[in-house]
């Protein structure tokens, strides 16, 4: 989950340099497959709230927010809020 977490983190500082549609969609998937993880809550938090990060940057507010919200869900699930 580690090598995952750092690979969305390079595609989400990729999408914000370029801006490339591809790229966003290559960062919020990694981004996602990461968040899903919630028997590694210590990963599946920071990339929920980092696929917020990717939509705000594409101008998505609104999903931005869902992804914000999703990761404050889980640290509350998970007493780490």
């Amino acid at each position: 989950v580690r090598a995952h977490m750092r690979i969305a983190s390079l595609l989400q500082a990729a999408f914000r340099f370029s801006g490339q549609p591809e790229m966003f969609a290559k960062a919020l998937a990694a981004c996602v497959a990461v968040g899903d993880q919630t028997g590694s809550p210590e990963y599946a938090i920071p990339a929920r709230a980092l696929a917020g990060n990717v939509c705000m940057l594409a101008g998505r507010l609104y999903q931005a927010v869902e992804y914000c919200e999703a990761a404050l869900a889980l640290a509350d699930a998970c007493g780490l809020s």
